[in-house]
């Protein structure tokens, strides 16, 4: 357990694997892996690294998933909290992953417009830097889904109880993760 944030438990796994399914082929070199997320009722988030010994090749995202509500909250309170983990990525385009981040997430969402505010707030790296609030504002939803620039994501659960997704903000220094937040 890597700890809590604003009631959304955050788990940490590493290790090695001898095997690992990778496009259709068995391939049986060491593969160490890195996995940070959280873990809901009805969700699911999580930034991951791979790194494969014979070929020093690393593989790393973040992913959102669950059970999705397939359509958009119509009532009762309009906001939710929870966490946001990810990977500072090179400003330069290169895909080298770099230290891992942990932060807060606050969604609130407006029934009159149909829309979607978001704030990865209070964000830290391993190392203990600090980086700038990310947020995105007026993001259109539909069917329970969201997007916009760089962003995208779903309310899960049969009554809206939980929202997640994933992020890839290049303004400045890139950061690239996952957040989740349960109704508040």
């Amino acid at each position: 357990m890597r700890g809590t944030r604003q009631g959304v438990s955050l788990v940490e796994y590493s290790g090695q694997s001898d095997s690992l399914l990778h496009f259709g082929l068995l391939d049986n070199a060491a593969i160490n892996y890195q996995s940070l997320g959280g873990w809901m009722e009805y969700s699911f988030f999580s930034t991951n690294l791979w790194e494969f010994e014979r070929t020093g090749w690393q593989l790393w995202g973040s992913a959102s998933t669950g059970l999705e509500s397939g359509s958009n909250p119509v009532s009762g309170s309009a906001v939710w909290t929870g966490a946001m983990v990810g990977r500072v990525g090179d400003q330069h385009g290169n895909e080298e992953p770099g230290s891992r981040l942990i932060g807060d997430s606050s969604l609130t969402f407006d029934f009159a417009q149909n829309d979607l505010d978001v704030a990865l707030t209070d964000i830290r790296a391993d190392d203990g830097t600090s980086y700038a609030n990310l947020t995105w504002e007026n993001v259109p939803t539909r069917n329970g889904l969201f997007a916009s620039g760089g962003l995208q994501g779903a309310f899960y659960g049969p009554n809206h109880e939980e929202v997640g997704g994933v992020f890839d903000w290049r303004q400045g220094r890139r950061l690239v993760g996952a957040f989740g937040a349960t109704r508040q």
